[in-house]
């Protein structure tokens, strides 16, 4: 998961407790967990979070997340099982846009929807 030439940009982010430990750049839900396959995030963490703190979450702008598979530039980006980006398909929640093209472990940026 490299870093390199991955410029992101956050507009809006927030703060919430942490319902569990949550690794750096995944999908968050509104409990402050690892977001669920194909529901619909409140952002995105950009940094680890444990169990009990208060986490920084991304709402609004680019982020950084890593992705679960093979995604494609522009493809439409939902949550896995593990707050990962996934290709979304009919039927789930589209928490965003992939802005890079990436495999299993890359760190990729995508345009947050809400």
């Amino acid at each position: 998961m490299s870093l390199n030439n991955k410029n992101y940009a956050p507009v809006q982010t927030i703060t919430i407790k942490a319902t569990e430990d949550i690794p750096a750049f995944r999908f968050v839900d509104f409990a402050g967990a690892l977001c669920g396959d194909g529901l619909k995030s409140l952002g995105v963490t950009d940094n680890l979070c444990n169990e009990g703190d208060y986490c920084a979450v991304t709402t609004i702008g680019i982020v950084l997340l890593e992705a679960s598979a093979t995604i494609a530039l522009a493809a439409d980006i939902k949550s896995d099982a593990d707050g990962k980006a996934a290709n979304a398909t009919s039927g789930e929640y589209i928490n965003g846009h992939a802005l890079d093209e990436g495999v299993a472990g890359d760190l990729i940026r995508v345009l947050l929807t809400t």
